[in-house]
C-alpha cells in the first residue's frame, strides 16, 4: 500500500522528539538485559539523565542566550541590487525545496517596505503569519539591517481543526533582528552575507539549536536564491551567477 503525502510528511515531523526518545529507550533496554552487577545503577542513571537535564538547565543557566546565525553567498558580479530586492520583494514562487517546510515550518513569502530609510516599517509574509520589523540601518546598496517588533509562530501544526492557537507554539522561538550586507570581494565579485539574532527557549538547549540553526539557515537559503533570480532579470541578460554557497 502506498503511504499518502500527508501520512510521510506526518512521520518526518515526529523525528526531533521520536528518534532521541528511541535512542535513550534502546539503551536503557540494553542495559537491562545486560545482566551485569552495576546494571541497577547504569540503569537508573540512564533513565533519569533526560529528564533530570530539562529540569536542571534552566534552573542553572536561566534565560536562554541570544543566537547568531549567519549565511554567504558568493557571486561572480557586483549585485549591488539585492539589498533593494531584500528590502522589498514579490512573492516567491519557487517550489518548497525542503522537508522542513514541507512539514510545516514558516517559510518565507514576501516583503514590503513602508516609508523609507532608518524607521521605516517592513512587513514580511511568512507561511504561518506576517513578521513586522523596523529598519534600524539602510545603506542602499550595502547594508540592511532591522528589528523584529511582531513575529509569526515559528511553524503550523497539522490538525483537522481550524482556528488552533496551541501556547507551545509561542515564546519558544524568538528572532530579535536580521542584517544583510554586500561584502565586495577581489575580481569583481560579491559576496551577500545574512545574519540572523535569535533566542530559543526550549530545553536542552544544545539539541534544539541543531534544529534551530537549520531552519534559519533554509529559510536565508531561499531568500537568497530568489534574490539571486531578481538580480538576474536585473541585470538584462548579464552573466550573473552564484560560484560557491557557504555557511
Amino acid at each position: 500500500m502506498t503511504r499518502s503525502p500527508s501520512a510521510e510528511v506526518n512521520s518526518r515531523v515526529t523525528i526531533p522528539i521520536s528518534v532521541p526518545c528511541a535512542v535513550v529507550g534502546a539503551l536503557v533496554a540494553f542495559l537491562v538485559h545486560a545482566r551485569r552487577p552495576a546494571m541497577p545503577t547504569a540503569s537508573g542513571m540512564t533513565i533519569c539523565v533526560v529528564p533530570l537535564d530539562l529540569a536542571a538547565e534552566p534552573a542553572l543557566f536561566g534565560a536562554p542566550p541570544a543566537h547568531s546565525s549567519t549565511v554567504g553567498r558568493r557571486y561572480r558580479r557586483a549585485a549591488i541590487g539585492c539589498v533593494a530586492h531584500l528590502v522589498e520583494c514579490e512573492p516567491i514562487s519557487a517550489p518548497l525545496d525542503s522537508w522542513l517546510f514541507q512539514a510545516g515550518v514558516a517559510y518565507p513569502i514576501s516583503a514590503m517596505v513602508r516609508g523609507h530609510g532608518v524607521g521605516a516599517i517592513r512587513v514580511c509574509d511568512f507561511s504561518t503569519g506576517r513578521f513586522v520589523e523596523t529598519i534600524r540601518v539602510w545603506d542602499e546598496g550595502r547594508e540592511l539591517m532591522f528589528t523584529v517588533a511582531e513575529a509569526p509562530p515559528v511553524l503550523e501544526e497539522w490538525t483537522p481543526y481550524k482556528d488552533v492557537h496551541p501556547p507551545h507554539l509561542k515564546g519558544y522561538f524568538v528572532p530579535e533582528s536580521a542584517a544583510f550586507q554586500l561584502v565586495p570581494l577581489a575580481g569583481d565579485g560579491t559576496r551577500l552575507v545574512g545574519t540572523s539574532v535569535y533566542r530559543n527557549h526550549m530545553w536542552p538547549s544544545r539539541y534544539w539549536q541543531l534544529w534551530s540553526e537549520a531552519i534559519v539557515t533554509r529559510v536565508h537559503q531561499r531568500v537568497f536564491e530568489h534574490v539571486k533570480q531578481l538580480a538576474q532579470q536585473d541585470s538584462a541578460g548579464r552573466h550573473f551567477s552564484v560560484v560557491r554557497e557557504d555557511k
